[in-house]
C-alpha cells in the first residue's frame, strides 16, 4: 500500500536541503519529479525505486528512536505489513514477540537467547568476508570474547537451572541445548589456537583436561545423537589429548556411522577437515598405521554394513 511522499520530501525540503533542487540532487531525479510528488491537492505515487530512494533518505535524517536491533525489527514489520496474512508476516509477528518477552519466558528462551547472540557474534564476522574465521585481527578477537562469553553464561544458567529444578518441564530441550552450548564454546576455543604459540596451545589442552572435555562430548552424543558434528568435535578433542584407541573409537565408530566416507583419511564432507588435512590429528593418523586399531575401524564397519 503506497501512500503518499509529500509530508517527507516536504519536511527534507524545509528543515534539510531548503530547496527542491537541492533535494533533487541528493535524491538523483528531476525537480520535476520531486514537484510532481509533492503536488497539491492531488498526490501522485512514487515508482518503487524513487519511493525507496526518498524513505532511506528521510529516514537517514530521522531514524526511528529505537536501538539499532529493535529499529531493524520495526523495519521488517513495516515491509511484512505490505503483505497481509503472509507467512512472512506471521514470522515477523512472533519473533518480535518472542524477542520483547524474552525475560518472561523462562530459562529455555533465556539460554537460547544466549546461544543466538553467540551466533550472531560468529555471523557478525562473516559480514567483513573473513573467511578464515576471526584471523587475528584484534577487533574479531573482541567479537570471539564476547560470544564465548554469551556461551559460558548459558551454560551456568543451564547447570544452575537443572540443579535447581531437575524436573524442570523443558528440561529435555534444555540439556539437547546445552550439547550445541558445549560443541560451539569448544570449537570457538579452539580458534584461538589455530595459529598461535605451543604455549597457547598447551593452555587450551589444559583446559580440556580441566573441564573433563571427553566425559561432556560423550554425554552430549547421548543427548544429541542425530548431530554428528559432536562426534567430529569430540574426535578432535581425543586427538588434542591423545586419547587411547578405545576413547578414539567412542567418537571416530560413530562418526563413520553417520558417514562412511571418514573411513578415508582424505575424505571431507566439505564443512570440517578431511583427517590427513586436520593440524591437529597426527595421533589419529598415527593409530590408523597400527594393526589393532586398524582392525577395530574394520570391525566396526563391517558391523554397520
Amino acid at each position: 500500500m503506497a501512500g503518499s511522499l509529500a509530508p517527507e520530501l516536504n519536511v527534507l525540503k524545509k528543515y534539510i536541503f531548503g530547496t527542491v533542487p537541492k533535494l533533487a540532487r541528493d535524491l538523483g531525479v528531476s525537480e520535476r519529479v520531486i514537484r510532481y510528488l509533492m503536488g497539491w491537492p492531488r498526490h501522485h505515487s512514487a515508482s518503487p525505486l524513487v519511493r525507496s530512494q526518498i524513505t532511506s533518505l528521510f529516514t537517514a535524517h530521522y531514524p526511528f528512536p529505537l536501538p539499532d536491533g529493535l529499529a531493524d525489527l520495526r523495519l521488517m514489520l513495516n515491509a511484512a505489513k505490505q503483505r497481509p496474512g503472509s507467512q512472512e508476516l506471521l514470522v515477523c509477528v512472533q519473533t518480535i514477540e518472542y524477542t520483547t518477552q524474552l525475560n518472561q519466558l523462562g530459562e529455555w528462551a533465556q539460554i537460547g537467547a544466549l546461544y543466538l547472540y553467540f551466533a550472531a557474534c560468529h555471523a557478525r564476522a562473516m559480514l567483513n568476508n573473513k573467511q578464515s574465521m576471526f584471523g587475528n585481527e584484534k577487533s574479531f578477537r573482541q567479537i570471539l570474547d564476547r560470544g564465548i562469553d554469551a556461551l559460558e553464561k548459558a551454560r551456568k544458567l543451564v547447570a544452575d537451572t537443572l540443579q535447581k529444578n531437575p524436573h524442570h518441564p523443558d528440561m529435555k530441550k534444555i540439556r539437547e541445548l546445552d550439547a550445541y552450548l558445549l560443541l560451539n564454546h569448544v570449537t570457538a576455543r579452539g580458534f584461538y589456537i589455530t595459529d598461535e604459540t605451543e604455549i597457547r596451545k598447551d593452555e587450551v589442552t589444559a583446559e580440556l583436561k580441566e573441564i573433563n572435555a571427553i566425559e561432556l562430548f560423550l554425554d552430549a552424543m547421548l543427548t544429541a545423537p542425530w548431530e554428528w558434528r559432536l562426534a567430529y568435535n569430540g574426535l578432535d578433542v581425543a586427538n588434542r589429548l591423545n586419547q587411547p584407541d578405545d576413547i578414539l573409537m567412542k567418537f571416530y565408530g560413530p562418526l563413520m556411522s553417520f558417514d562412511r566416507g571418514f573411513s578415508d583419511v582424505a575424505y571431507s564432507p566439505g564443512e570440517v577437515l578431511s583427517i590427513e588435512k586436520n593440524p591437529d590429528w597426527g595421533h589419529l593418523r598415527q593409530r590408523l598405521k597400527n594393526k589393532r586399531f586398524k582392525d577395530l575401524v574394520s570391525a566396526h564397519l563391517n558391523a554397520s554394513k
